[in-house]
């Protein structure tokens, strides 16, 4: 849709405001600010104040911001994924290190609206936002319209990590066919695509076969399927990268005797459900806070970051390969 497309509400500006009242610009302002030291009649003001209240005007936060060159505040826009639970703990961990750092850490859920960019300045005036992914083209203009600074973190790198730790740890136990498991129900390609990339790596790696790439639903059509076009073939896979611990736990509740055919199983992020004996791979919560917080902080402080030390995930072995 075009930037003159009526379904799209244009914001509206203190120049509408001035325009509805029969003022100038600076009298909007006064007013609406509340500014002391100007001889502004009351009846003027209720003008003011009754025209902006008729057109729903809010002034931006973000200009307030740029005017008074101050604001704390890191807005994390949030795509619409399930996350499962090692985001809330490494944002958790960022919004610590934010805070010694003087800032202030706001999540926010966003759709691909522009609309919903523009109403949320109203009433926040970040100094940065951060995202997990690349923002849509038309809400990435309309923040640095506002000269709010915008950063994508790196988390395909950290994703590619977890998929190339879970194929290599298979690989170096002897299976040689690897396989990626991924839930029947939508997994959004921003978080299947690089651990796709970090598994065909380490088969490369090892000289294996490229991986093969199955989606199961949780129920017993979903295992005659995995049955089809896994299990039972002659080349069947020999080793399972499954995509969380609960895909994992599944499996192994369904198949007790893959470990007796060959087969190991590895789960992603060490849930309190690996317990049941599941090797799986864990996130490394601090390392990837320090990477979302060094990229912000970088942005703020108009520096390049720091490069980035040390593994952001490791395998933890239990009985399921």
């Amino acid at each position: 849709m075009s930037s003159s497309d009526p379904r799209i509400r244009r914001r509206v500006t203190s120049a509408d405001v001035a325009k509805a009242a029969g003022v100038s610009r600076a009298t909007v302002s006064y007013v609406l600010n509340a500014t002391s030291g100007q001889s502004i009649s009351e009846v003027t003001a209720e003008k003011v104040r009754a025209a902006a209240k008729a057109l729903d005007y809010a002034p931006s936060a973000s200009a307030r911001a740029l005017r008074s060159g101050q604001s704390n505040v890191v807005l994390a826009l949030l795509m619409d994924w399930d996350l499962g639970p090692t985001f809330p703990q490494v944002f958790a961990r960022l919004s610590a290190t934010l805070t010694e750092h003087g800032y202030t850490l706001l999540m926010r859920s966003l759709d691909n609206k522009p609309e919903t960019i523009s109403e949320l300045l109203k009433f926040v005036s970040p100094s940065l936002v951060l995202t997990l992914a690349p923002l849509p083209e038309r809400q990435l203009a309309m923040l640095k319209a506002t000269g709010v600074r915008v950063v994508s973190v790196d988390l395909w790198s950290l994703l590619s990590e977890a998929g190339w730790r879970q194929a290599d740890y298979l690989a170096g136990t002897g299976h040689e066919r690897i396989g990626y498991l991924v839930p029947g129900h939508h997994v959004p390609d921003e978080l299947t695509a690089p651990r796709i990339e970090g598994i065909r790596a380490a088969c490369a790696e090892r000289g294996l076969p490229a991986p093969k790439i199955l989606r199961m639903d949780y129920s017993d059509a979903g295992l005659a399927t995995l049955h089809e076009k896994w299990l039972d073939l002659a080349d069947s896979v020999t080793g399972i990268c499954a995509h969380t611990d609960e895909v994992a736990a599944f499996l192994a509740s369904k198949e007790s005797d893959l470990r007796e055919r060959g087969i190991g199983l590895v789960g992603m992020s060490n849930r309190p459900i690996a317990n049941i004996g599941l090797t799986t791979v864990e996130v490394n919560i601090e390392a990837w806070a320090t990477l979302f917080a060094e990229e912000a902080l970088a942005a703020l402080e108009d520096r390049e970051p720091a490069l980035a030390t040390g593994d952001t995930t490791f395998v933890v072995v239990r009985e399921s390969a």
